[in-house]
């Protein structure tokens, strides 16, 4: 079940609440969220709230903006007071504008949020406590919604223990829009590639898992992606230069492709296992039909 309807969701990323919550002053980590932003004017207010209204006091946040001439940085600076660090100037594409964020970033956890998605109510604080709860996890996720350009909810990704098998032989299995990391990963491991313009995430968490870093799902909706018709994912999904950065991420990690079909197979055991033990059963006979209509059962 969804933690909040539609309506609630439009309430929530309608205006600024302005409701620190001093409760948790104490005792929750500080959190740098990092905003990549590049002409999406016509979200990045709602992306803006949805992080503001969390009324996490320990918030540090960070807007990167890629010198976007569609008034974009007027909305920036409508909240510029609420803001630890922003700029706007060209840059080299997304995974720059992160790593520009990354670096100004102080938080014992980093969230990265793109300019036309948003966080759910509630989102900072449960991280807050899973942060407590399990203090040897590199990375924390949990589910995500999909919503479109009019905060509608339109469905909903739901997600299971972490496994690199999965991960790199069935497709990233979490995304950043629900996905906190500690600043202390990115020492281990290293920045973003900023060769990549599309599949940047896939690459940074298959490198945290080679590197032996700690995954802890959380069972709660977390984050929402806008789905619409300028979002990256929409135009450039399944292309042939995300599909070229994906082989080419591939190759760098040492996929073996004649393991493809019995490692499909071993992921989509896993998953359907999980989802099971979980109690997503609808959601996951959902997610096997679905794969059976569109052909893609065990491609890949």
């Amino acid at each position: 079940m969804n933690p909040i309807d539609s309506q609630q969701l439009k309430e929530f990323i309608s205006a600024f609440q302005c409701k620190e919550d001093r409760s948790c002053q104490d005792r929750g980590p500080k959190i740098s969220i990092v905003v990549p932003s590049y002409n999406q004017a016509a979200y990045l207010e709602r992306t803006i709230l949805s992080i503001l209204n969390q009324g996490y006091p320990h918030l540090e946040f960070i807007i990167i903006d890629g010198a976007s001439t569609d008034g974009s940085v007027d909305i920036i600076k409508k909240y510029e007071k609420y803001l630890h660090y922003w700029v706007s100037e060209k840059d080299q594409g997304q995974s720059d504008a992160l790593n520009k964020g990354f670096l100004k970033a102080t938080g014992e956890l980093i969230g990265w949020q793109n300019s036309d998605d948003i966080y759910l109510p509630g989102a900072f604080f449960t991280i807050a406590k899973a942060w407590h709860k399990y203090p040897d996890a590199d990375v924390l996720y949990g589910n995500r919604l999909d919503i479109d350009s009019n905060d509608n909810i339109k469905a909903e990704s739901r997600f299971t223990n972490f496994s690199s098998i999965v991960c790199r032989y069935d497709g990233l299995c979490l995304m950043t829009q629900s996905a906190f990391f500690k600043r202390k990963l990115l020492h281990k491991i290293g920045m973003l590639d900023i060769t990549l313009n599309y599949a940047m995430d896939y690459e940074f968490f298959i490198r945290a898992a080679r590197d032996k870093a700690r995954f802890q799902f959380i069972p709660h909706f977390l984050g929402a992606m806008r789905r619409h018709s300028e979002a990256k994912t929409e135009m450039f999904l399944g292309t042939p230069v995300h599909n070229r950065e994906c082989a080419e991420i591939d190759a760098r990690h040492q996929r073996v492709k004649l393991l493809n079909l019995p490692m499909k197979i071993y992921s989509l055991m896993y998953r359907v296992y999980h989802y099971c033990r979980q109690g997503d059963h609808r959601y996951v006979w959902n997610g096997i039909f679905r794969r059976f209509q569109e052909g893609k059962f065990l491609k890949g």
